[in-house]
């Protein structure tokens, strides 16, 4: 055995899921860490035997609350104080889309590559406000998105709405290109990152993106119900909480005096966040950034899409629908005379996971 063979199996064995199937899912969830279940466990037994105590708890939840804003600063690459926890990342695009003032006749641009959970508050934003939603079309990926953008913006774009990495192509869009065109237009730039975190290296303010949501059951490998969204500071006063919880405020009394905080957390949730799931979202946080490391983990993602995408391209049958470029680790492709569900369903009897999508309709393998 190997020195990589050795170093595989041991990060095997700390996500257990592994061991029993080829995991090729995690777009969609990622193989929990041992020591998220184990966490996640602990805790929930905790409270069962001996109750959930007051004041004692608050302070407890608190800090496991830090704790996962820290871990996730790690991975943005930005200050705790620019983090705030959420549920998912469609919470997060939730938070700062509708966290705008939006009036009727403003404009907001966004690709033909999006996800659900970034365009529904872009047509929430339609039905409440009169706001014109514009989408750029890529062609499939194979258009310069940044052109295409630039193309569909006018003086009434408020903000421009896009992925990192796109769940219908698996392409790298041009994020930092884009926010540059954006603050050209006096505009704001949102960032769906369920693809990326985890999968890429990540440096937001380098970015210069004004917003920046993620997940945690995807490819940093944690529960479900907890995400993350990065607003950058210097854009604080633009977007505001549409929810409000204690959280939110630097000071509030019941008698007409608050404050809103100048930190992320304002966008916390505006209720208690499950604390067993927190705690299983830091174990993993703590694994993947210090017992594997990104170092390691990134460079692999890129490297097995690559090889993964090579062995497909040489069976009868198999077409790529992912352009080629630049692309994370979502590889998209058809199986001739298979149902994509079908395929799925024969493949995880066979021991192998990947998922079948229908926009466009194709298997997709997450390396």
């Amino acid at each position: 055995m190997t020195v990589l063979d050795e170093r595989i199996a041991a990060v095997r064995r700390l996500l257990p899921a592994t061991e029993k199937v080829v995991f090729l899912n995690t777009g969609s969830y990622g193989p929990m860490t041992a020591a998220a279940g184990e966490a996640i466990a602990a805790l929930a037994a905790t409270e069962v035997r001996e109750g959930r105590l007051g004041s004692l708890d608050f302070e407890r939840n608190r800090a496991l609350r830090t704790t996962a804003r820290e871990g996730f600063a790690r991975v943005l690459g930005c200050p705790p104080a620019e983090v705030a926890i959420t549920s998912s990342t469609t919470a997060g695009m939730n938070f700062a889309i509708l966290g705008l003032n939006w009036r009727e006749g403003d404009e907001v641009v966004t690709t033909d590559q999006e996800h659900y959970g970034g365009v529904g508050s872009l047509y929430v934003l339609e039905h409440r406000y009169g706001v014109r939603v514009r989408f750029a079309r890529t062609a499939g990926g194979t258009a310069d998105a940044r052109s295409a953008i630039r193309a569909e913006m006018s003086g009434r774009t408020r903000a421009i709405v896009l992925s990192h990495v796109s769940w219908s192509t698996g392409l790298v869009l041009p994020i930092a290109e884009v926010a540059a065109l954006a603050h050209s237009r006096g505009a704001v730039c949102i960032v769906d990152g369920a693809q990326s975190a985890g999968a890429i290296p990540l440096e937001v303010i380098a970015t210069g993106v004004d917003a920046y949501a993620i997940p945690g059951q995807k490819w940093l490998c944690g529960p479900e119900g907890i995400g993350a969204v990065y607003i950058a500071s210097a854009r604080m006063g633009d977007f505001l909480p549409s929810f409000a919880g204690f959280e939110a405020f630097s000071s509030i009394d019941v008698f007409g005096s608050y404050g809103f905080s100048e930190e992320a957390r304002r966008f916390d949730p505006s209720g208690n966040p499950y604390s067993p799931a927190v705690a299983g979202m830091v174990a993993s946080l703590d694994v993947l950034l210090d017992e594997i490391g990104f170092d390691w983990a990134l460079p692999r993602v890129l490297d097995n899409a690559a090889r993964c995408r090579e062995l497909l391209e040489e069976i009868d049958g198999v077409t790529i629908l992912t352009p080629p470029g630049r692309h994370a680790g979502l590889l998209q492709f058809t199986l001739a005379d298979w149902d994509p569900l079908a395929a799925t369903q024969e493949l995880l009897q066979r021991g192998v996971s990947v998922r079948d999508l229908k926009n466009p309709v194709c298997l997709r393998a997450s390396t």
